[in-house]
C-alpha cells in the first residue's frame, strides 16, 4: 500500500467534579479518558480496516474496536466488527449513609465495591455487521 496513508487521531477528555468528597463511589476529583483510533484504505479504498481504542485512566477500563468495511459499489458496503471491553471492581470505602440496610460480615465488611468508567459494560463484548446502501 505504497500510495495510502494511515490516519491517527486521538481525543484526550478530562472531568473534574468539584466538591468532591473522598467517600463517594465515583473516582474523583479529576478523570482522564482517551481515544486513539488508526484507519486506512486498501484497493482504492475500497477495504477500510480500523481501529480504535478507547482508555479510563482512573477506573483502569477500556475498549477495544476493530472494524472492517468493504465497499462493493459506490452506494453499497458492509461492515464487520467487534466491540471488545475490560474493566474491574474497585474497592471504595463505605459511605455513612447507606442508601439500603445489609447484612455486612467478614473481610472488606465496611468496604463498597462500584464498578466505574467503562468497567459496567466489560461483561458485553459484541460482533456487529452493518449493511449500507446509498440513494
Amino acid at each position: 500500500n505504497q500510495n495510502r496513508t494511515f490516519f491517527f487521531n486521538s481525543q484526550w477528555f478530562f472531568q473534574y467534579v468539584d466538591g468532591y468528597v473522598k467517600g463517594y463511589t465515583s473516582n474523583g476529583p479529576w478523570n482522564m479518558l482517551a481515544t486513539f483510533t488508526v484507519t486506512t484504505g486498501y484497493f482504492q479504498d475500497r477495504l477500510l480496516p480500523g481501529v480504535t481504542f478507547v482508555y479510563d485512566f482512573q477506573s483502569n477500563s477500556g475498549a477495544a474496536l476493530p472494524s472492517v468495511t468493504y465497499r462493493f459499489t459506490e452506494n453499497f458496503s458492509a461492515t464487520f466488527g467487534m466491540a471488545g471491553f475490560w474493566g474491574r471492581y474497585e474497592k471504595k470505602p463505605m459511605s455513612l449513609w447507606s442508601p439500603a440496610l445489609t447484612n455486612r460480615v467478614g473481610r472488606g465488611a465496611y468496604k463498597s465495591f462500584v464498578e466505574n468508567g467503562l468497567s459496567v459494560v466489560r461483561e458485553r463484548d459484541e460482533f456487529f455487521m452493518k449493511v449500507r446502501y446509498t440513494f
